[in-house]
């Protein structure tokens, strides 16, 4: 099994007898699962696919085709990554975004893949509002989680540089497509994850949040 497969099935948590529907009266949106990506591909090209759509899909009389789909936020892996979708307005707008996820199901986009594989990670959307709730009630720490810059061409120098502006760094922990940033005090760190959460590094658009305390056991 390959590695972008077995990514795929760490959101594989529909239930049978659901049979992948969405919750009656909800339009909250499962997360995409985007595979076959070139190596080094950005968080910012995967995002523009989206809310800059490549094609027109077949909406309902007087709504927009090509209206942009927001994105909550991006999880990058290798190869492949999670598109989190804000909510939908509506359920004809759901059935737009639906539409769209199939109709770039194997599409060349340059830069990106030369035949895109995209799909709908199958379950009701429980997931993405665990992962919503559990960002709820993340207290501030001196600690920040960043994630989605560019593995190939971001240094531990331009974290510096984007964080060292807020105030008093006390350490820089850099692994491939993420870091933890830790400051002086939480002042700091709450005025740099304000000022820096869904912003620009280099070309990539970085996702930034207080580090969880760890799970307790039991």
């Amino acid at each position: 099994m390959s590695a972008e497969d077995n990514g795929h099935d760490l959101l594989d948590q529909g239930d049978n007898d659901r049979g992948g529907r969405s919750l009656e009266g909800s339009e909250a949106m499962r997360p995409v699962f985007v595979g076959n990506l070139i190596p080094g591909f950005s968080a910012t090209d995967i995002t523009d696919v989206f809310e800059r759509p490549r094609k027109a899909v077949e909406v309902p009389e007087g709504s927009d085709p090509n209206r942009p789909i927001p994105v909550d936020r991006v999880d990058v892996k290798r190869g492949y990554c999670f598109i989190f979708l804000k909510d939908a307005e509506s359920e004809d707008d759901k059935r737009r975004i639906e539409r769209y996820v199939s109709e770039i199901n194997g599409m060349a986009v340059e830069g990106l893949s030369n035949a895109l594989r995209a799909e709908f990670a199958r379950g009701d959307g429980r997931i993405k509002r665990k992962e919503d709730d559990r960002r709820k009630f993340i207290q501030p720490s001196d600690t920040l989680f960043v994630v989605n810059f560019n593995e190939k061409t971001t240094r531990r120098e331009d974290l510096q540089m984007l964080f060292g502006s807020y105030g008093q760094l006390v350490r820089i922990d850099m692994k491939r497509n993420y870091a933890f940033v830790q400051f002086e005090n939480i002042d700091i760190s709450s005025k740099a994850k304000e000022g820096t959460n869904g912003g620009k590094l280099n070309d990539s658009t970085i996702t930034v949040e207080f580090v969880a305390p760890p799970r307790r056991g039991g």
